[in-house]
């Protein structure tokens, strides 16, 4: 699935948090957005949209 360990302990629930965050950069990059809303609007998608990988 691609999932990686994340680095606290087992079962901390930062590891959620942690893996979430790694796919968002992995697939949208470290892009600038010209003002919040393109922004907010991309990330949404990005959240509401169902991923292939799953």
């Amino acid at each position: 699935m691609g999932l990686r360990c994340g680095m606290g302990r087992t079962g901390s629930c930062f590891d959620a948090a942690e893996s979430f965050f790694a796919l968002l950069k992995e697939e949208i990059g470290t892009c600038r957005w010209p003002d919040r809303a393109s922004a907010r609007a991309d990330i949404s998608a990005f959240v509401e949209t169902p991923s292939p990988r799953w």
